[in-house]
């Protein structure tokens, strides 16, 4: 096993890439220790490190990027079941699709793909936040927290402030 160099932000970091750019959140047979031995650390300091530098847990990162990713596809693939779209976002069942994705925002993945309002599930503890519209990207830089990281996906902005735990999620008004 390789060993991990770094603080604990270049670890993040790295972690990140593997399970976003190279597309391991969307394995479902993807553990933390498989990531441990790809990073060169054991899982304890893989769980530290995700805890002191990223303010979240393993799993909850993991299911983070899987519903991310499972937003984008409900707006685009709409040809495909729900089942296939789990699938594809790493979720081994149906049933573990909708109660994640419902447990985050609090509808349904059918909801959401048919356009209903989201809200937030008052029953989790780390409850997270999605705010849509359609708005422009220099609105979005002035009015939203200083912590919010910005993506451009398609004619799509996404934002994340890990403080207000949010997730923003806005078109630029090429698509609904």
């Amino acid at each position: 096993m390789k060993q991990v160099k770094g603080t604990h932000e270049d670890v993040a970091q790295k972690a990140c890439h593997i399970l976003q750019e190279q597309g391991k959140a969307a394995d479902a047979d993807y553990s933390a220790k498989q990531l441990a031995d790809d990073l060169g650390c054991n899982v304890k300091y893989l769980s530290m490190v995700f805890r002191k530098a990223l303010k979240t847990t393993y799993p909850q990162y993991v299911n983070k990027i899987r519903i991310e990713k499972a937003m984008r596809l409900l707006k685009t693939e709409k040809e495909k079941t729900m089942e296939e779209i789990g699938k594809i976002c790493g979720f081994k069942t149906r049933m573990s699709f909708y109660a994640n994705f419902h447990k985050a925002l609090g509808i349904t993945p059918k909801e959401f793909q048919n356009g209903s309002v989201l809200k937030t599930n008052t029953k989790t503890k780390n409850k997270t936040n999605v705010l849509c519209g359609n708005i422009t990207l220099h609105t979005l830089e002035s009015n939203f927290p200083k912590d919010t990281s910005w993506t451009k996906r398609d004619n799509e902005w996404q934002g994340y402030s890990a403080s207000r735990k949010t997730i923003y999620i806005f078109s630029d008004g090429h698509r609904a």
